[in-house]
């Protein structure tokens, strides 16, 4: 089986687990406190059979890292939480920093993807759109902490579908990209 078909594979197993956590009300059962966890959780364990399975490690290396960080396109769902926070399910805190914050991160990313650019410019850029894209979540993610440590706004939209795939399927993905890309980023010129 070849790499990529093996990529695929495990893709799709991920979707359709985080699908049935979602479906099954596994998700709903968690302390929304404990959804940060589990994104961190998943993102590790996806960076760890990158690094542990040969054939992903190598399909993933030879991978243009513009396809990565295209992927972050799917960060503009962010807009979708200025609706949730008209209709009373997420804070408006939350929702504007989530929606402007995501935005620009994914149009920045299809912006790297797509623009004809000098390497050392491009490796450049992605490093500065990558620890702005991991900012971007950490933010997000002590503002979820600091709301409802203080009582503040309604999350449960995140513990059912089709949200809770956010923490269980597309933050950890992403979160994981982020590695692969900073990883190579960082690697010394020798190693590249």
């Amino acid at each position: 089986m070849s790499a990529a078909l093996q990529v695929r594979l495990l893709l799709w197993l991920w979707l359709g687990a985080a699908f049935y956590a979602g479906y099954a009300g596994w998700i709903a059962r968690l302390p929304l406190t404990a959804l940060p966890a589990v994104a961190l959780l998943l993102a590790a364990a996806a960076l760890a059979a990158g690094r542990r399975l040969p054939a992903m490690r190598a399909w993933l290396a030879a991978l243009d890292l513009r396809t990565l960080v295209l992927l972050h396109a799917v960060r503009l769902v962010g807009l979708f939480f200025i609706p949730l926070y008209l209709r009373g399910d997420l804070p408006r805190a939350f929702a504007v920093a989530g929606a402007s914050g995501e935005t620009l991160v994914a149009l920045f990313a299809v912006a790297l993807a797509a623009l004809p650019l000098a390497e050392p410019r491009r490796r450049r850029l992605l490093l500065i759109w990558s620890v702005v894209g991991l900012m971007d979540f950490m933010l997000l993610g002590l503002t979820l902490l600091r709301l409802l440590a203080a009582g503040e706004g309604n999350f449960g939209a995140f513990a059912v579908l089709p949200l809770s795939l956010v923490p269980t399927l597309l933050v950890p993905l992403l979160l994981a990209t982020h590695g692969l890309v900073l990883a190579r980023l960082l690697r010394p010129p020798t190693a590249a």
